[in-house]
């Protein structure tokens, strides 16, 4: 229930947001793509790291996973409560475009 109330719906959310309409529905497919990839892997080395002898630590390298999750929601997810997509599609895009041109830097300075 927790899980449910908390970073679940995230994955199924985030892509359907964040992603420009002219490459949404391929991007939140292979998100989806990669997320289920990702929950059969996590469950694949669930019982074989139960089973070792440090089995008692088997949750830590999860929660050290979900951890790194956290810091990227944190510090990567913009806010997006209240917006429409389109509104959310022109933050991102301004946002990039800012990144990409703090990158910029002239070559010689300029002279007056």
């Amino acid at each position: 229930m927790t899980f449910g109330l908390g970073l679940g719906p995230v994955t199924w959310l985030l892509p359907a947001e964040l992603f420009p309409m002219r490459k949404r529905a391929a991007a939140t497919g292979l998100a989806t793509a990669v997320n289920w990839l990702v929950n059969f892997a996590m469950g694949q080395a669930f019982l074989p790291c139960l089973a070792t002898p440090l089995g008692s630590y088997a949750f830590l390298p999860f929660g050290l996973v979900l951890a790194g999750g956290l810091v990227f929601v944190y510090r990567c997810v913009p806010e997006t409560r209240g917006k429409t997509l389109e509104q959310i599609e022109r933050e991102l895009d301004l946002l990039a475009l800012s990144k990409s041109s703090a990158k910029l830097k002239p070559r010689y300075p300029a002279r007056f």
